[in-house]
């Protein structure tokens, strides 16, 4: 049995980078989604959440050069967590999206 690790966002990209690995690239960039919902007193709530995403430049990611701070993203792919130790010794946890399907646009 295989279970399923999907993650698909629509977002506004924030900070980017794009670095050349050998003869393809990859761009780490944030990503904030929003929700939007009522309150129980009726008051509008706006929830954001940025993601950290990972795209490597492939046959289903071609336009990485695209990026742009403000631009609209979509994207799926999964889900991953990397455990390291940070310049203090301390023991630390990173969430991240890694791209399989990146779509970009101006902001809608």
């Amino acid at each position: 049995m295989e279970y399923l690790n999907k993650i698909e966002l629509n977002g506004v990209v924030g900070n980017f980078k794009i670095t050349p690995i050998n003869e393809t690239k990859a761009a780490r960039f944030s990503l904030l989604t929003q929700h939007t919902y009522k309150a129980k007193d009726g008051c509008c709530v706006v929830d954001c959440t940025w993601f950290s995403v990972t795209a490597f430049e492939s046959e289903r990611i071609k336009n990485l050069d695209q990026l742009e701070k403000g631009k609209v993203a979509h994207v799926i792919g999964r889900v991953r967590n990397q455990n390291y130790v940070d310049a203090e010794g301390k023991e630390r946890q990173i969430w991240e999206v890694v791209a399989d399907q990146l779509q970009i646009s101006d902001r809608a």
